[in-house]
């Protein structure tokens, strides 16, 4: 007997209601009080694009990268949340490659098309962590031309070879940022 084995491409899955609005406030004030923010983090493994490209030019806080954890706190939370998509048996791994928060605000051009990792073993969820956001501020999320509109606590679940972006929000936003959290599981 010979058999035929067909890759399915994992199907992007939006999650709403991942993180409740007492928590998003919570989270949301914790980490932009936070004092470890940078500005420049590799975004993208694609060896073709230009270096202007493969840099994330706007604060990013980098909290595991490989086998590095870079903040302990921030690192268990992001792994209640996974344990807790987990939970809705959607077929994600719970070991975390990487996981780091973005800001992003008006005139950012840190938002550009590109893929988490060349590998289709690994998922990406990006959660938005914002918790008052008006859908007028724009700021969604695009995965392989799929529009996510940026939605307080909702995850977005794709395969990280995937390419995708996400849109810079409008120019008022009444002092709310763009928050969100980019995670990687293996």
């Amino acid at each position: 007997n010979l058999y035929c084995i067909k890759k399915f491409k994992m199907k992007t899955k939006l999650l709403d209601n991942v993180i409740t609005s007492d928590e998003l406030f919570f989270i949301y004030n914790e980490l932009i009080s936070t004092p470890m923010w940078n500005m420049t983090a590799l975004s993208s493994y694609v060896e073709e694009e230009s270096w202007d490209k493969k840099f994330n030019k706007g604060p990013n806080l980098l909290v595991k990268s490989d086998e590095k954890i870079f903040n302990h706190p921030f690192y268990f939370w992001g792994k209640t949340i996974i344990y807790r998509i987990k939970e809705k048996n959607i077929g994600i791994k719970s070991n975390i490659f990487r996981m780091w928060f973005n800001i992003t605000y008006s005139d950012n051009t840190n938002h550009f098309l590109h893929m988490d990792a060349n590998n289709e073993s690994l998922t990406s969820v990006v959660l938005f962590l914002t918790p008052i956001w008006n859908p007028e501020w724009k700021g969604s999320f695009y995965v392989d031309g799929e529009k996510f509109n940026f939605k307080s606590g909702s995850a977005v679940i794709f395969n990280s070879k995937e390419y995708h972006m996400g849109e810079a929000p409008e120019k008022n936003t009444h002092g709310w940022m763009r928050l969100s959290c980019n995670i990687v599981l293996k």
